[in-house]
C-alpha cells in the first residue's frame, strides 16, 4: 500500500512555505513542539486528502505546497469544473473534522489517550475552521469562487474575493492587537493576517491542475476499461459548456444535432479537450 502511495505522487514536486518554519520555530520557543508537531502533521493529512480526491476525479497536481493554514493546492477555475473545485476544497478540511471528531470519540473508550491526541484534536479542529474562511486560496476561498462563479464572470468572482480577504486581513490584525492589548499574545492571528494579506497582493497561480484527458492517462484507464457515453447537444453549445460534461471515468462523444435534432458531427472528447481555450460554438468546431 505505502508503494502504491509513493507511485501515486512520485511525480510531484513539494515545496514548503517560509511561514511554516517560522511557525515551527514559534511554537518551538514558546515550549510547545508536540503542538507544534500536531499541527504539521494534521496539516500534511488535510493536504494529501486534497491530493487524493483531486486524483480520483481526474485530475493531477503539478506541485504540492505546504503552508502553515494548508489550502496550498493552487488551481485555476477556468480550467475546472466547478462541481471539481468545490469537492476538492472540501475534502481537506472534511478530513480534519473527521480526525477530531474520532479522537474526541476515542476518548470515551479509552481516556487515557486524552493526552496524547488533545493537541491533534485541536490542530484538526483549527484547520477546519481557519480554512473555511471565504478567502482565497483557502478552501472557503475556492468553493465561494466556484460559486460565485456560475453567475457571474471569474474576473469579476476575483474582484469579489479581494474585498473579502482585506476586510478579513483587517479582522484578523485587529485580534491580534486586541490579544496583544490584553495581554494575551497569540502569533496566531499575526501568521492568520500575514497569509491572508499576502494572498490577496500576490496571488500564486503557478501551480494548478491539469485536467487528465491526455493519452497517458487514457492509456492507464484503458487497462482497466473505459465505458463510452455519447451525449446528443445544439451545435450551439460553447467548448466550455461541452468540457464540463466530461467525466474521467468514461469516454465522451459529442452528438452534435441542430434545432431540428438532426445530427451533423460526432466530436470525441479529445477534439473538446484541445480546443478548451477558444471561445467557440461546437457548430463553428465543425465548420
Amino acid at each position: 500500500m505505502l508503494k502504491k502511495a509513493i507511485q501515486k505522487y512520485s511525480t510531484l514536486k513539494f515545496r514548503i512555505s517560509p511561514l511554516l518554519f517560522v511557525y515551527a520555530l514559534i511554537f518551538t520557543v514558546l515550549g510547545k513542539t508536540y503542538e507544534g508537531f500536531s499541527y504539521i502533521v494534521a496539516l500534511v493529512i488535510h493536504e494529501f486528502a486534497h491530493a487524493e480526491e483531486a486524483r480520483r476525479r481526474g485530475y493531477v497536481l503539478n506541485s504540492m505546497h505546504f503552508s502553515v493554514f494548508g489550502a496550498t493546492l493552487k488551481m485555476q477555475s477556468e480550467s475546472m469544473q466547478s462541481t471539481d473545485m468545490k469537492a476538492i476544497a472540501i475534502a481537506g478540511p472534511l478530513v480534519n473534522l473527521c480526525l477530531a471528531v474520532f479522537c474526541t470519540a476515542l476518548w470515551w473508550t479509552f481516556p487515557s489517550t486524552y493526552f496524547f491526541t488533545l493537541d491533534f484534536v485541536w490542530a484538526n479542529t483549527s484547520l477546519f475552521v481557519f480554512n473555511l474562511i471565504p478567502v482565497y486560496p483557502l478552501d472557503g476561498g475556492r468553493i465561494l469562487l466556484s460559486v460565485i462563479g456560475e453567475r457571474y464572470t471569474y474576473k469579476k468572482a476575483r474582484r469579489i474575493l479581494k474585498i473579502i480577504g482585506f476586510t478579513a486581513f483587517a479582522l484578523m490584525f485587529a485580534l491580534f492587537v486586541l490579544s496583544l492589548i490584553f495581554g494575551i499574545f497569540n502569533p496566531s492571528f499575526l501568521l492568520m493576517s500575514v497569509f491572508i494579506i499576502t494572498s490577496v497582493l500576490f496571488p500564486d497561480n503557478e501551480a494548478k491542475y491539469e485536467r487528465l484527458y491526455q493519452l497517458a492517462y487514457r492509456a492507464e484507464k484503458l487497462k482497466r476499461g473505459l465505458k463510452i457515453k455519447e451525449i446528443a447537444v445544439l451545435d450551439s453549445m460553447k467548448i466550455k459548456e461541452a468540457y464540463a460534461l466530461l467525466s474521467p471515468d468514461v469516454y465522451t462523444s459529442f452528438v452534435v444535432v441542430d434545432k431540428k435534432l438532426v445530427p451533423s458531427k460526432i466530436i470525441p472528447e479529445a477534439v473538446i479537450e484541445e480546443n478548451y481555450n477558444n471561445d467557440i460554438t461546437l457548430a463553428e468546431l465543425v465548420s
